[in-house]
C-alpha cells in the first residue's frame, strides 16, 4: 500500500534524506502504539496493574521494537489496527463519533496493509454479533457504518487489483 511511502516522502521533505529521517515516522507509530496499548488496556481492564504488565511486555518485545523502525507498513499497521479497536470499544459503549472514528482508523488501516483491514472488520462483525443486546450499537447504524467502509474500500481494492497478488 502507499502510505508507508508517502510517510518517508513527507519526512524526506522536512529532515532530509537520511536514516534517520526515514524512520522517524514509523518510531512516532511506535511510540504511538504504547500509547494506544495503555488507553485499550484502561479502558478494557479498569487495572492500573494490568496497564503496566502490558506495557512492560509491549516495551520489551525485540519484534515489536526492531519492527517499529523499520521503514514500512508494520509500524503504522499496528497503531490503526489499536486506534481501530479502541473506536470500536468506545462505539460500542455510546461514545460520541467513535463510529467515525472506527471508520478513519479501518480506512487508514486498509490504506497501510489491506490484508489485515479485512479480517478486523469481519473480527468487529463478529464481535458485534456474539454481542447481542450488550451492543448498545443497532443493527441498522452498525451495517450503515460497515457498509461505509465497504463502499469506500471497494473502489481502492478493484484499483489496485488486489485479488492478482495472491501467493503462488
Amino acid at each position: 500500500s502507499w502510505l508507508q511511502f508517502y510517510l518517508t516522502a513527507a519526512s524526506f521533505l522536512m529532515f532530509g534524506m537520511t536514516t534517520w529521517a526515514a524512520r522517524l515516522p514509523f518510531v512516532l507509530f511506535g511510540v504511538g502504539s504504547v500509547v494506544l496499548t495503555w488507553v485499550l488496556a484502561r479502558h478494557l481492564f479498569h487495572d492500573r496493574q494490568v496497564r503496566v504488565i502490558a506495557i512492560f511486555l509491549l516495551i520489551t518485545a525485540v519484534p515489536f521494537v526492531l519492527h517499529m523502525r523499520q521503514c514500512r507498513y508494520y509500524a503504522p499497521m499496528v497503531f490503526f489496527t489499536l486506534w481501530s479497536l479502541l473506536a470500536y470499544w468506545q462505539w460500542l459503549h455510546g461514545k460520541p463519533r467513535a463510529a467515525l472514528w472506527w471508520l478513519i482508523g479501518m480506512l487508514m488501516l486498509l490504506h497501510t496493509n489491506w490484508m489485515a483491514s479485512i479480517p478486523l472488520l469481519v473480527a468487529c462483525t463478529g464481535h458485534w454479533l456474539w454481542s447481542g443486546e450488550r451492543a448498545h450499537v443497532p443493527r441498522a447504524t452498525f451495517i450503515r457504518w460497515a457498509g461505509l467502509f465497504a463502499a469506500l474500500s471497494l473502489p481502492w481494492l478493484i484499483y489496485a487489483r488486489v485479488w492478482e497478488h495472491g501467493v503462488r
